[in-house]
């Protein structure tokens, strides 16, 4: 019995204008948004799941660290693409990328792209992997994921009822969405990476006296080691000291990473694309973002990427193809690694683990942080 002068509990659910009050402040809190996307994740993982081997999964990812579990962090939803495969008889390959989306809800909002100049560089995608510093990995480098998407700035505008622009929403909405991605990307990464140089592959380059004549060559000629690294070892690591390298490492197939990584930010607005006078539909767009700490540490382990980070701006309608389109790239870099030659098979052992510990010792003794979209350090290499 409801107590006398007060409203009855859930009274409002009879009301057909505070029903669909409530459903609005749900819309505005963007828990239907996260939702409309973890369906269409959910569903595009149901289509593709066990197909060519490949297992994919669908989920909001909660991460952190067990000694501060106050500070956990929550991806949205991560669409996960993963399939293991035998490269020869000493390496198989798990094959991994995760395509990360975050959801963010504003009323009456509409996304209007602006092409950057011609000529401007294309944003890569995050990358690492086994094949690092290797000739190898070439064949990986050159896939240009989303190659058809404009590059673009976006605009966040608020156009009332789709009909009367109001105003600009700021960038922090764009920004703090590929803070939030980048930031899962360097957990997960620097989890994988902390260990990527083993002690046993430094003592056998050592014990060949490969690391010493590099010093040597660098010695006698002044040049700076980034720019001559990969040129030396093509000239100087023979197939000779390839097979003595993978004798001493011993017999039996190893399984090695290559990890990718999409991200997204899921929009409920329109997307639109500028072009001088009018307007053109699109459904998504590529941009480059300014991330805080990006790539910090990571940049001696990336196979690719690039000062500004790549992200993608979708809404319902244009999430379907980027998920089709990160499947495409997946099975882009499984045929890259199939197809490629048998002796550069062979050869990836000696050549990352060289590479891996020359960048490590040169470094240490010469520490190199300074960030230029034009001019860094390991785009030379």
């Amino acid at each position: 019995m409801p107590t006398k002068g007060r409203q009855p509990i859930g009274k409002w659910t009879e009301s057909s204008g505070a029903s669909d009050r409530v459903a609005e402040l749900l819309e505005e809190s963007g828990t239907l948004l996260e939702s409309h996307l973890g369906e269409i994740c959910e569903a595009f993982s149901g289509d593709h799941r066990n197909k060519k081997g490949v297992r994919l999964s669908a989920e909001a990812i909660t991460y952190g660290h067990e000694d501060n579990l106050s500070s956990l962090r929550q991806i949205d939803q991560r669409v996960s693409l993963y399939k293991e495969f035998i490269l020869d008889e000493r390496t198989g390959v798990q094959l991994m990328v995760d395509v990360l989306a975050e959801a963010k809800f504003r009323r009456d909002v509409e996304i209007v792209g602006v092409d950057l100049p011609k000529g401007s560089y294309r944003p890569r995608l995050p990358l690492a992997g086994f094949l690092h510093g290797s000739q190898l990995s070439r064949g990986i480098e050159s896939l240009t994921p989303f190659e058809g998407l404009p590059l673009m700035n976006p605009v966040l505008l608020e156009i009332a009822e789709g009909t009367t622009p109001k105003k600009v929403y700021g960038e922090n909405l764009v920004h703090n969405a590929a803070a939030s991605l980048y930031d899962f990307i360097t957990f997960d990464l620097k989890e994988d990476t902390e260990a990527e140089v083993v002690a046993e592959e430094e003592k056998i380059l050592s014990a060949m006296g490969l690391p010493q004549r590099f010093q040597k060559y660098l010695a006698e000629t002044h040049y700076w080691w980034a720019t001559v690294l990969r040129d030396w070892m093509a000239e100087n690591l023979t197939d000779t000291h390839s097979r003595e390298f993978n004798g001493r490492l011993g017999a039996g197939r190893v399984y090695h990473s290559v990890h990718g990584y999409v991200p997204i930010l899921f929009l409920n607005g329109k997307v639109w694309r500028y072009l001088r006078p009018g307007f053109k539909p699109c459904d998504s767009l590529l941009t480059r973002v300014r991330v805080p700490n990006w790539p910090g540490g990571l940049r001696a382990s990336l196979v690719r990427y690039t000062v500004e980070a790549p992200l993608l701006v979708t809404n319902a309608g244009g999430l379907r193809s980027l998920l089709d389109s990160s499947l495409e790239w997946f099975f882009g870099v499984e045929k890259a690694l199939r197809v490629s030659d048998e002796t550069l098979r062979s050869r990836w052992p000696i050549e990352a683990a060289f590479f891996k510990a020359l960048v490590k010792r040169e470094l240490a003794e010469h520490p190199e942080r300074s960030l230029r979209s034009d001019l860094d350090t390991f785009q030379w290499l």
